[in-house]
């Protein structure tokens, strides 16, 4: 007699829009070898190395990249061909002004909502709170409302020894996701391990595999 195969179950693929501060102060050394070293690796530089480690973990995924400044760029639109994120990297310096990251969200999320199918989230790596926004209050109510309504989870990581924002750590919170901070003197595999840590903290949901 014929039997029917049970249905194959596979993992549900997120849509991870990667936002990535590019003001002045992400060229600053990062890590205790950059200390007094010619070539300093730089918190642009380490932020980068953590991003590529990640993006190669999760092959099933489509991923973005915005960066942002006093304006946002969406550098690498969504898609499923992450070497275009690893070709943007001779272009990742710290060179813009001001650091409106309540723009680059909400830049980010409008990006994520016209993908229609798989999971959305959006990973901010920034060194500095946000500053010269027209409207921080209705801004951050308009994010938190976009992220519910539209099932975004935030996670942050902060580049920094100064304590983590709080604005910036309310959004990823009431998200449903976390802001994490990593020091200057810390080893640059701190910032890949904050990316393990928030791959593993993301729920994973699976779905039917659709038949060929």
């Amino acid at each position: 007699p014929m039997t029917q195969a049970p249905p194959e179950v596979v993992r549900k693929a997120k849509n991870i829009q990667i936002v990535l501060d590019l003001s002045g102060s992400m060229n600053e050394p990062f890590g205790p070898q950059s200390a007094n070293s010619d070539k300093p690796v730089r918190r642009i530089d380490a932020a980068m190395d953590a991003i590529d480690t990640f993006i190669d973990s999760r092959s099933e995924d489509s991923f973005g990249l915005t960066v942002f400044g006093k304006a946002f760029i969406h550098w690498v639109p969504l898609t499923a061909d992450t070497s275009a994120i690893k070709y943007s990297r001779p272009f990742m310096s710290g060179f813009l002004q001001s650091t409106r990251t309540l723009t680059a969200l909400a830049g980010a999320s409008d990006h994520l909502v016209q993908r229609s199918e798989g999971e959305r989230m959006i990973i901010l790596v920034t060194d500095g709170k946000y500053n010269s926004e027209p409207d921080p209050e209705r801004q951050v109510e308009e994010l938190l409302s976009t992220f519910e309504n539209e099932n975004i989870i935030l996670y942050g990581i902060f580049i920094s020894e100064k304590e983590v924002p709080e604005l910036e750590q309310v959004l990823c919170i009431q998200s449903g996701g976390g802001m994490y901070n990593v020091e200057d003197e810390m080893s640059p595999d701190a910032l890949g391990e904050l990316f393990t840590l928030i791959d593993g903290l993301a729920e994973v949901h699976f779905q039917m595999k659709e038949p060929v």
